[in-house]
């Protein structure tokens, strides 16, 4: 190879590699952006979770008291 070509395939890989460097931290960053994501989701739904136990351990004094009041009629 002349060293014309050879100084055209290192420029053409120089860039490749610039380019692949760039999608890498596009990715990473979409990457970030969604696990950012996921820890919100999980957040939520372990704050409803625990809502719907404390709504459930609840309910069967609810259901006593409404026998109560049913069996007074």
């Amino acid at each position: 190879m002349t060293a014309e070509t050879e100084n055209l395939m290192l420029k053409i890989l120089q860039d490749m590699r610039a380019e692949l460097k760039e999608f890498r931290a596009d990715v990473d960053g979409r990457f970030n952006e969604v696990n950012e994501r996921f820890n919100e989701v999980d957040a939520k739904i372990a704050g409803l979770t625990h809502m719907t136990m404390l709504l459930a351990s609840n309910m069967g004094a609810h259901e006593d008291r409404i026998s109560v009041l049913e069996d007074a009629h």
